[in-house]
């Protein structure tokens, strides 16, 4: 099952790619230097104003997409190579079904001319997963990517949500007794979020990037709680690398005991060793 996730988390059980998407975008994106050691310039890409029509919160969908942009920057920065000043706004419109998959993928409109950048960036979106839309039915979203050649300094793509504080003190909010969308409320507010119930939206309301393990671990507990098992393998499956014997101690937690081993297995002989 891991083999299947690490297109879907990016960073991979095994390599260093950043938030990729498949087929190899989190390495891809992270180190296109063009033919020769040329390098393209290092492209920008911010998140414009969405558009939706459902019930999934736009800030969710938001948080989401961040997660996955360097599968959007790999479609750009190779299209950079042959074309430096390549620049403007791509628009996609994708429908999340009520299992929170993507079903369909459609470019609504673009600035940038380029056919081969808008397909790539329409089939990545198309890969994506969102949590599934409260009380079911469908969501429409409309998303637009500004493609600039060079890093700003400025932007709704560099935005953080606060680091999360005293991680061990979150996790034993979590575990600790009473109502579970109490606890959950709880957590959020010791992190300085916006006070929510639910585990699966304060789940993907954490941003993970330059996190560390135990921060992942709340995001996978806290989907666990949300009976999201699969999403929270694949959370824990983006530090498997760097730290095998604690994600497959927190995979046996949650019962993916094949997913455990199968982490154990890729970290190589030198894991296995210690464990004798």
């Amino acid at each position: 099952m891991l083999g299947n996730l690490q297109g879907d988390v990016g960073l991979g059980l095994v390599g260093t790619g950043a938030g990729g998407g498949g087929t190899g975008y989190g390495r891809g994106a992270g180190g296109l230097g063009g033919v020769g050691g040329r390098r393209a310039g290092a492209p920008s890409v911010v998140l414009g104003r969405a558009t939706v029509r459902g019930s999934i919160d736009q800030e969710i969908i938001r948080r989401i997409i961040r997660r996955h942009i360097n599968e959007v920057k790999y479609c750009y920065e190779r299209e950079l190579l042959s074309r430096p000043d390549l620049a403007g706004r791509v628009t996609v419109q994708f429908t999340i079904a009520a299992s929170g998959q993507v079903v369909t993928s459609v470019l609504q409109n673009s600035t940038v001319g380029n056919a081969r950048l808008e397909s790539c960036v329409v089939q990545a979106v198309r890969r994506w997963e969102f949590p599934k839309p409260a009380g079911g039915g469908i969501v429409i979203v409309a998303y637009p990517f500004v493609l600039m050649p060079h890093e700003r300094a400025t932007g709704e793509s560099e935005q953080r949500t606060p680091p999360v504080r005293d991680t061990h003190q979150a996790l034993a909010i979590l575990a600790g007794p009473g109502d579970l969308a109490e606890r959950v409320a709880r957590v959020s507010e010791f992190l300085e979020l916006a006070r929510m119930g639910d585990p699966e939206s304060l789940a993907w309301t954490i941003d993970r990037r330059g996190a560390g393990l135990q921060e992942v671990t709340l995001v996978a507990r806290l989907l666990v709680a949300a009976g999201r098992n699969h999403d929270a393998i694949r959370v824990l499956s983006e530090r498997a690398a760097e730290a095998p014997e604690s994600v497959a101690g927190e995979l046996r937690r949650i019962g993916a005991e094949k997913d455990a081993a199968e982490v154990l297995e890729l970290s190589g002989p030198k894991s296995r060793r210690r464990r004798r």
